[in-house]
Protein backbone atom coordinates (compact mmCIF):
# COMPACT_ATOMS: atom_id res chain seq x y z
CA UNK A 1 0.00 0.00 0.00
CA UNK A 2 1.16 3.61 -0.02
CA UNK A 3 1.04 5.74 2.56
CA UNK A 4 1.37 9.67 2.29
CA UNK A 5 1.53 12.16 5.43
CA UNK A 6 -0.79 14.98 4.98
CA UNK A 7 -0.94 18.20 7.41
CA UNK A 8 -4.56 18.79 8.70
CA UNK A 9 -5.65 21.92 7.84
CA UNK A 10 -8.80 23.62 7.31
CA UNK A 11 -9.74 24.84 3.74
CA UNK A 12 -12.68 26.44 2.88
CA UNK A 13 -14.36 25.36 -0.19
CA UNK A 14 -15.80 26.95 -2.93
CA UNK A 15 -17.57 25.53 -6.29
CA UNK A 16 -15.35 25.57 -8.81
CA UNK A 17 -16.86 27.67 -11.52
CA UNK A 18 -17.47 30.79 -13.11
CA UNK A 19 -20.19 30.73 -15.64
CA UNK A 20 -18.58 31.08 -18.83
CA UNK A 21 -19.11 27.71 -19.94
CA UNK A 22 -23.20 28.04 -19.31
CA UNK A 23 -22.33 31.83 -20.88
CA UNK A 24 -20.86 30.49 -23.89
CA UNK A 25 -23.38 27.32 -24.76
CA UNK A 26 -26.19 29.90 -24.71
CA UNK A 27 -24.68 32.60 -26.23
CA UNK A 28 -23.99 29.53 -29.11
CA UNK A 29 -27.21 28.28 -28.97
CA UNK A 30 -28.79 31.85 -29.80
CA UNK A 31 -26.73 32.65 -32.62
CA UNK A 32 -27.77 29.11 -34.15
CA UNK A 33 -31.35 30.16 -33.83
CA UNK A 34 -32.58 28.40 -30.64
CA UNK A 35 -32.92 31.91 -28.54
CA UNK A 36 -35.93 30.23 -26.19
CA UNK A 37 -33.88 27.63 -25.60
CA UNK A 38 -30.67 29.79 -24.56
CA UNK A 39 -32.96 31.82 -22.60
CA UNK A 40 -34.24 28.97 -20.75
CA UNK A 41 -30.67 27.66 -20.27
CA UNK A 42 -29.30 30.99 -18.67
CA UNK A 43 -32.61 31.56 -16.40
CA UNK A 44 -32.36 28.13 -15.04
CA UNK A 45 -28.73 28.60 -13.96
CA UNK A 46 -29.76 32.21 -12.94
CA UNK A 47 -32.54 30.22 -10.60
CA UNK A 48 -29.72 28.11 -9.22
CA UNK A 49 -27.40 30.78 -8.39
CA UNK A 50 -30.11 32.80 -6.61
CA UNK A 51 -30.68 30.37 -4.40
CA UNK A 52 -27.51 28.81 -3.69
CA UNK A 53 -25.78 32.04 -2.47
CA UNK A 54 -28.87 33.02 -0.60
CA UNK A 55 -28.17 29.63 1.35
CA UNK A 56 -24.91 29.28 1.36
CA UNK A 57 -22.86 29.62 4.46
CA UNK A 58 -19.72 30.05 2.94
CA UNK A 59 -18.84 34.16 1.83
CA UNK A 60 -16.70 32.61 -1.34
CA UNK A 61 -19.61 31.06 -2.83
CA UNK A 62 -21.63 34.52 -2.25
CA UNK A 63 -19.35 36.39 -4.05
CA UNK A 64 -19.00 34.11 -7.04
CA UNK A 65 -22.23 34.04 -7.01
CA UNK A 66 -22.99 37.57 -7.29
CA UNK A 67 -20.22 37.66 -10.18
CA UNK A 68 -21.84 34.14 -11.78
CA UNK A 69 -25.10 35.96 -11.94
CA UNK A 70 -23.92 39.35 -13.02
CA UNK A 71 -22.52 37.55 -16.43
CA UNK A 72 -25.42 35.62 -17.40
CA UNK A 73 -27.66 38.68 -16.31
CA UNK A 74 -26.03 40.69 -18.58
CA UNK A 75 -26.28 37.74 -21.66
CA UNK A 76 -30.13 37.47 -21.21
CA UNK A 77 -30.43 41.18 -21.42
CA UNK A 78 -28.24 41.63 -24.20
CA UNK A 79 -30.66 38.52 -26.16
CA UNK A 80 -33.48 40.41 -24.40
CA UNK A 81 -32.31 43.59 -26.23
CA UNK A 82 -32.49 41.74 -29.53
CA UNK A 83 -35.64 39.91 -30.15
CA UNK A 84 -37.89 41.88 -27.43
CA UNK A 85 -41.09 40.47 -28.46
CA UNK A 86 -39.77 36.93 -28.19
CA UNK A 87 -41.95 35.14 -25.46
CA UNK A 88 -39.91 34.36 -22.29
CA UNK A 89 -39.78 30.65 -20.95
CA UNK A 90 -41.42 29.88 -17.67
CA UNK A 91 -37.80 29.54 -16.00
CA UNK A 92 -37.63 33.46 -16.20
CA UNK A 93 -40.44 34.42 -14.44
CA UNK A 94 -38.62 33.47 -11.13
CA UNK A 95 -35.03 33.79 -12.46
CA UNK A 96 -35.54 37.59 -13.71
CA UNK A 97 -37.71 38.82 -10.77
CA UNK A 98 -36.66 40.97 -8.65
CA UNK A 99 -34.42 40.10 -5.65
CA UNK A 100 -36.35 39.15 -1.79
CA UNK A 101 -35.13 40.49 1.12
CA UNK A 102 -33.61 36.84 2.37
CA UNK A 103 -31.54 37.34 -0.52
CA UNK A 104 -29.38 40.42 0.89
CA UNK A 105 -29.67 39.50 4.59
CA UNK A 106 -26.56 37.43 4.16
CA UNK A 107 -26.62 36.21 7.53
CA UNK A 108 -26.01 32.45 6.81
CA UNK A 109 -22.23 33.61 5.18
CA UNK A 110 -21.49 35.72 7.73
CA UNK A 111 -22.12 32.80 10.13
CA UNK A 112 -20.18 30.89 8.06
CA UNK A 113 -17.03 33.26 7.96
CA UNK A 114 -17.49 33.52 12.07
CA UNK A 115 -17.53 29.53 12.57
CA UNK A 116 -14.47 29.92 9.71
CA UNK A 117 -12.11 32.11 11.89
CA UNK A 118 -12.72 30.78 14.86
CA UNK A 119 -11.73 27.14 13.51
CA UNK A 120 -8.33 28.91 12.08
CA UNK A 121 -8.07 30.89 15.49
CA UNK A 122 -8.22 27.96 17.26
CA UNK A 123 -6.10 25.47 15.17
CA UNK A 124 -3.35 28.08 14.67
CA UNK A 125 -0.33 27.31 16.26
CA UNK A 126 1.65 29.73 18.92
CA UNK A 127 4.48 29.01 15.84
CA UNK A 128 2.29 30.45 12.88
CA UNK A 129 1.09 33.51 15.56
CA UNK A 130 4.39 34.24 16.37
CA UNK A 131 3.23 34.17 19.59
CA UNK A 132 6.27 31.40 20.86
CA UNK A 133 7.63 33.39 23.68
CA UNK A 134 7.72 33.30 27.57
CA UNK A 135 5.80 36.86 27.29
CA UNK A 136 3.12 35.71 24.92
CA UNK A 137 0.10 36.35 28.26
CA UNK A 138 1.63 40.18 28.35
CA UNK A 139 -0.10 40.85 24.79
CA UNK A 140 -2.10 38.05 23.35
CA UNK A 141 -5.60 37.14 24.67
CA UNK A 142 -7.41 34.18 22.34
CA UNK A 143 -10.67 34.82 24.09
CA UNK A 144 -10.60 38.88 23.60
CA UNK A 145 -9.19 37.76 20.19
CA UNK A 146 -12.39 35.58 19.30
CA UNK A 147 -14.64 37.70 20.90
CA UNK A 148 -13.84 40.56 18.42
CA UNK A 149 -13.57 38.63 15.31
CA UNK A 150 -17.19 37.30 16.38
CA UNK A 151 -18.56 41.06 15.93
CA UNK A 152 -18.58 42.09 12.50
CA UNK A 153 -20.37 38.56 11.39
CA UNK A 154 -23.39 38.96 14.09
CA UNK A 155 -23.84 42.43 12.93
CA UNK A 156 -25.10 40.71 9.54
CA UNK A 157 -28.03 38.70 12.05
CA UNK A 158 -29.02 41.79 13.60
CA UNK A 159 -32.58 43.51 13.10
CA UNK A 160 -30.65 46.71 11.95
CA UNK A 161 -29.16 45.10 9.08
CA UNK A 162 -32.45 43.28 8.32
CA UNK A 163 -34.20 47.05 8.03
CA UNK A 164 -31.25 48.47 6.06
CA UNK A 165 -32.24 45.36 3.20
CA UNK A 166 -35.71 45.94 3.62
CA UNK A 167 -35.05 49.57 2.68
CA UNK A 168 -32.09 48.77 0.71
CA UNK A 169 -30.55 52.03 2.27
CA UNK A 170 -26.45 52.27 2.95
CA UNK A 171 -27.48 53.55 6.29
CA UNK A 172 -26.39 53.17 9.30
CA UNK A 173 -23.14 51.82 8.23
CA UNK A 174 -21.31 49.06 10.01
CA UNK A 175 -18.21 50.00 12.05
CA UNK A 176 -14.82 48.31 11.58
CA UNK A 177 -12.80 46.64 13.88
CA UNK A 178 -11.55 48.94 16.86
CA UNK A 179 -9.76 48.64 20.09
CA UNK A 180 -10.13 50.28 22.68
CA UNK A 181 -6.68 51.57 25.27
CA UNK A 182 -7.76 49.17 27.94
CA UNK A 183 -8.22 46.32 25.49
CA UNK A 184 -5.08 47.45 23.69
CA UNK A 185 -3.16 46.83 27.15
CA UNK A 186 -4.04 43.07 27.47
CA UNK A 187 -4.39 42.20 24.03
CA UNK A 188 -2.17 44.24 21.94
CA UNK A 189 -1.58 41.50 19.37
CA UNK A 190 -4.82 40.34 18.35
CA UNK A 191 -5.82 44.52 18.35
CA UNK A 192 -2.98 45.00 15.80
CA UNK A 193 -4.03 42.69 13.45
CA UNK A 194 -7.77 42.99 14.02
CA UNK A 195 -7.92 47.37 13.71
CA UNK A 196 -6.09 46.64 10.24
CA UNK A 197 -9.53 45.23 9.02
CA UNK A 198 -12.10 47.16 7.03
CA UNK A 199 -15.97 46.95 7.26
CA UNK A 200 -17.55 44.12 6.08
CA UNK A 201 -20.34 46.47 4.52
CA UNK A 202 -18.72 46.00 1.25
CA UNK A 203 -19.83 43.27 0.81
CA UNK A 204 -23.50 44.14 1.45
CA UNK A 205 -22.62 46.66 -1.27
CA UNK A 206 -21.55 44.06 -3.89
CA UNK A 207 -25.08 42.68 -2.90
CA UNK A 208 -27.21 46.04 -3.16
CA UNK A 209 -25.75 46.20 -6.41
CA UNK A 210 -26.63 42.96 -7.59
CA UNK A 211 -30.63 43.96 -6.41
CA UNK A 212 -30.00 47.20 -8.61
CA UNK A 213 -29.38 45.43 -11.56
CA UNK A 214 -31.60 43.27 -11.43
CA UNK A 215 -34.01 46.26 -11.56
CA UNK A 216 -31.95 47.37 -14.42
CA UNK A 217 -33.74 44.62 -16.68
CA UNK A 218 -36.93 44.68 -15.79
CA UNK A 219 -36.38 48.78 -16.27
CA UNK A 220 -35.10 47.75 -19.57
CA UNK A 221 -37.98 46.17 -20.45
CA UNK A 222 -40.72 48.46 -19.41
CA UNK A 223 -39.12 50.91 -21.44
CA UNK A 224 -39.61 48.75 -24.42
CA UNK A 225 -42.79 47.65 -23.57
CA UNK A 226 -43.72 51.65 -24.27
CA UNK A 227 -44.60 53.73 -27.33
CA UNK A 228 -40.59 53.16 -29.26
CA UNK A 229 -40.98 56.78 -29.96
CA UNK A 230 -41.00 58.15 -26.64
CA UNK A 231 -38.38 60.23 -25.04
CA UNK A 232 -36.39 57.97 -22.68
CA UNK A 233 -35.35 60.20 -20.56
CA UNK A 234 -38.64 61.31 -19.66
CA UNK A 235 -39.62 57.72 -19.34
CA UNK A 236 -36.99 57.33 -16.42
CA UNK A 237 -38.80 59.71 -14.86
CA UNK A 238 -42.04 57.85 -14.68
CA UNK A 239 -40.62 54.56 -13.87
CA UNK A 240 -42.68 51.90 -11.86
CA UNK A 241 -42.48 52.63 -8.00
CA UNK A 242 -41.33 49.02 -7.40
CA UNK A 243 -38.00 49.83 -9.28
CA UNK A 244 -37.04 53.00 -7.78
CA UNK A 245 -34.73 53.70 -4.87
CA UNK A 246 -32.32 56.46 -3.54
CA UNK A 247 -29.64 54.10 -3.30
CA UNK A 248 -29.38 53.91 -6.99
CA UNK A 249 -29.36 56.08 -9.49
CA UNK A 250 -30.48 54.99 -13.45
CA UNK A 251 -30.12 56.86 -16.23
CA UNK A 252 -29.61 56.87 -20.26
CA UNK A 253 -26.20 56.80 -21.57
CA UNK A 254 -27.35 58.34 -24.90
CA UNK A 255 -24.15 58.29 -26.82
CA UNK A 256 -24.25 54.35 -26.46
CA UNK A 257 -27.79 53.63 -26.01
CA UNK A 258 -27.28 52.18 -22.82
CA UNK A 259 -29.45 51.96 -19.64
CA UNK A 260 -26.97 52.13 -16.76
CA UNK A 261 -27.53 52.14 -13.13
CA UNK A 262 -24.55 53.50 -10.47
CA UNK A 263 -22.87 50.92 -8.39
CA UNK A 264 -22.94 51.83 -4.56
CA UNK A 265 -19.15 49.17 -5.02
CA UNK A 266 -17.00 51.73 -7.55
CA UNK A 267 -14.20 48.92 -7.01
CA UNK A 268 -15.24 47.97 -10.62
CA UNK A 269 -16.71 51.29 -12.43
CA UNK A 270 -19.30 53.34 -11.69
CA UNK A 271 -22.04 52.13 -13.66
CA UNK A 272 -23.21 48.25 -14.55
CA UNK A 273 -24.87 49.08 -18.09
CA UNK A 274 -27.28 47.09 -20.24
CA UNK A 275 -28.43 47.60 -23.76
CA UNK A 276 -31.95 48.65 -24.43
CA UNK A 277 -32.03 48.14 -28.32
CA UNK A 278 -30.51 45.86 -31.06
CA UNK A 279 -27.98 47.81 -32.64
CA UNK A 280 -29.65 47.62 -36.33
CA UNK A 281 -33.29 49.09 -34.90
CA UNK A 282 -32.11 51.37 -32.68
CA UNK A 283 -34.76 54.72 -32.17
CA UNK A 284 -33.65 58.35 -33.33
CA UNK A 285 -33.13 60.38 -29.91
Amino acid sequence: HVRADMQLALIPMGPPSTGKPVALAAALQHIDGDTAGALDRLCIHITSWRQLRAQSNNLITDMLGIAIINRLLRLAAEIAAEVPDLPRPDSCAAALSLLEDDELLQCRAFAGEHELWQALLSGATEEELLLDTPWKALFWNPRHTRALVALQPALFCQTTHADRVARRSLEPPMPGFSCDGWQRAFNSSGCIVLNGSNSNDRYYHRVLDLDARFRLFQLADWIRSQDGHADVSALLAEMPQELRNPAYRFELDAEHDLLRVSQVDTGHGQWWSLPLWPAASRPEH
